[in-house]
């Protein structure tokens, strides 16, 4: 499956934070930040930050005298990042805009480096990890969480599903893409490959929680790339569409949302 660029709007990534964010990205983001076990006056990096939730907790656990940068490649996310942090956090946060093969620091920068599924969307994984390694100090401590094939997520793989029936093959894999990184394996190997040590690839397992299937809808056609697919479908196809994804997500829906599990790889290692 090729791995795709999607830039977004600042409305589209504000979207994200008020939603994904809350509905996912919050309670997985503590078992990323848990992988490399912060310490007071740690440098940390984190890479294909997004909106920030992962670099948010970082300084929460690093503190004031260390230093904590977030990395992604698109402006809208940054900037909505950094809109976030305000007020959330007693240090200043540094944000670069920047790929992840990219990264403008020298050797040994960082005393810790995570990533919260990013790894999917990097078109060089491996020249993306010995990139990691490369800015890490000896010691340092790598922590990524990435996603288990997508039959463990059924609302998505559900979603993928209806999304291909209506948008075609290339909107369901969209969809999909967030779950190609589903071999342990693989992760294994690349890891290997870029000359970390004390490697762990270990499964987890959690739960998405969508307000609605509105919402879950609303972010995936902002954020994932989807508008364009769908906007050539009639007002009747529309409405079919929506019925269906409310028929196939109706087992997951209760008095208190859309709620559905979803397992995750959590994965480390040290330089």
């Amino acid at each position: 499956m090729p791995q795709t660029t999607i830039r977004v709007s600042e409305d589209a990534a504000q979207v994200y934070e008020d939603i994904m964010v809350p509905a996912i990205y919050d309670r997985w983001a503590t078992f990323v930040v848990d992988l490399v076990a912060p310490r007071r006056g740690d440098r940390a990096l984190d890479v294909a930050c997004g909106t920030g939730v992962v670099t948010r907790l970082l300084a929460s656990r690093i503190t004031s005298v260390g230093e904590v940068t977030g990395l992604d490649c698109d402006a809208a996310m940054l900037a909505v990042a950094r809109n976030a942090a305000r007020g959330k956090t007693k240090m200043l946060l540094t944000w670069e805009e920047t790929t992840v093969t990219t990264i403008p620091y020298p050797e040994e920068s960082f005393d810790i480096v995570t990533c919260q599924q990013g790894l999917p969307y990097f078109p060089n994984k491996a020249t993306a990890l010995h990139e990691l390694y490369r800015v890490l100090a000896p010691g340092g401590r790598l922590g990524m969480m990435c996603w288990q094939s997508i039959d463990q997520s059924p609302g998505f793989e559900r979603f993928a599903g209806i999304m291909e029936l209506f948008g075609g093959q290339d909107a369901g894999n969209l969809v999909r893409e967030a779950f190609s990184m589903n071999n342990p394996d693989e992760i294994h190997h690349l890891m290997m490959q870029a000359r970390f040590r004390n490697i762990h690839v270990e499964r987890a397992s959690g739960y998405a929680h969508f307000r609605s299937i509105d919402d879950m809808f609303k972010v995936q056609v902002l954020t994932v790339g989807l508008a364009s697919y769908l906007q050539p479908l009639q007002p009747e196809a529309r409405k079919q569409m929506y019925a269906m994804l409310t028929n196939a997500l109706q087992p997951y829906i209760n008095e208190h949302g859309l709620i559905f599990p979803m397992g995750a790889f959590l994965i480390s290692g040290k330089k």
